[in-house]
């Protein structure tokens, strides 16, 4: 899963640089959260599934800024915050 993160970080330079937004920043934002979740680094996930579902709200995509935050649910679930889950 590091080397997804690895990735995944270089992947997403070119988009932190230029503030250019697409979907596929946004999913591989998700994947990032994905694998930091993967490496029990929650609180990390937590950020970049919040950025993935600010990025799709940005989009107009509203399933899949719901979907990230039923990702974001489990971040927290896993940290114990089952209140804001």
């Amino acid at each position: 899963y590091q080397s997804a993160v690895d990735f995944g970080l270089q992947a997403i330079e070119p988009y932190r640089k230029s503030q250019r937004l697409s979907r596929d920043v946004a999913f591989t934002l998700n994947g990032l959260g994905s694998a930091y979740q993967s490496l029990g680094n929650y609180p990390k996930a937590l950020e970049f599934f919040t950025e993935a579902k600010d990025a799709f709200t940005s989009l107009n995509a509203p399933l899949l800024a719901a979907r990230t935050l039923l990702n974001a649910a489990t971040a927290l679930r896993l940290m114990g915050d089952y209140a804001k889950a």
